[in-house]
């Protein structure tokens, strides 16, 4: 919970401080100081993401299922390179919890074990810009990477995972930082698992 208010209290001050402004310069037009800002910063960049999943299938094969509730945490990092406003490359790792349970029954009496698991995500992607104004931005993106799982015994088996996007970013006053929000998709292929995820998002461009 601190970690959260601690990453609110960020995002508060990005957003809202124009005394943080960006690098500027003064122009004269007939007379008058006119403020002018430096461009949206492209290029290699470095993004987190903090946020929460919602399992919607089961993740632990035939001994149990992941229910829609409780939701599970997710914080994830990536690396990219924006070939130009339109276009990026990323590379990425998210880590992530999964709740479940496994019914059985015993002499008659059906009984509920309930189960954790954590999976860790290396992927690579693409994004695309579908409308990019001066300092908003719609994207949409899609990649594939790998999970890893622990622990073995949960079910939730490791394997391919295909993911998919789609966010919005804001160029905030402070040069370099952007902040977001994203809501996405993983399909894990070995258990055909879908996740349903919602990240607000901090990058900082280099």
């Amino acid at each position: 919970m601190r970690t959260l208010v601690a990453w609110l209290g960020v995002v508060a001050v990005l957003a809202g401080s124009p005394v943080l402004a960006q690098d500027a310069s003064e122009e004269r037009s007939g007379g008058a100081k006119v403020q002018k800002y430096d461009e949206v910063e492209y290029g290699f960049w470095m993004r987190s993401q903090f946020g929460m999943l919602l399992s919607l299938g089961d993740f632990f094969g035939d001994s149990g299922e992941s229910p829609l509730w409780p939701p599970g945490p997710i914080m994830g990092l990536e690396i990219g390179y924006d070939f130009a406003s339109m276009i990026s490359a990323l590379l990425s790792v998210t880590g992530l919890q999964v709740s479940g349970t496994e019914t059985f029954t015993r002499s008659g009496k059906t009984s509920e074990i309930s189960h954790d698991a954590t999976g860790l995500v290396l992927g690579a992607g693409l994004r695309f810009a579908l409308m990019t104004t001066q300092r908003l931005a719609w994207y949409v993106k899609g990649g594939v990477g790998y999970a890893l799982t622990f622990p073995e015994v949960s079910g939730f088996e490791p394997g391919l995972a295909i993911q998919g996007a789609t966010g919005l970013e804001y160029a905030t006053a402070l040069r370099h930082f952007f902040l977001g929000l994203e809501a996405g998709v993983q399909f894990q292929l070995p258990s055909s698992g879908l996740m349903v995820l919602v990240t607000p998002t901090v990058k900082y461009t280099f």
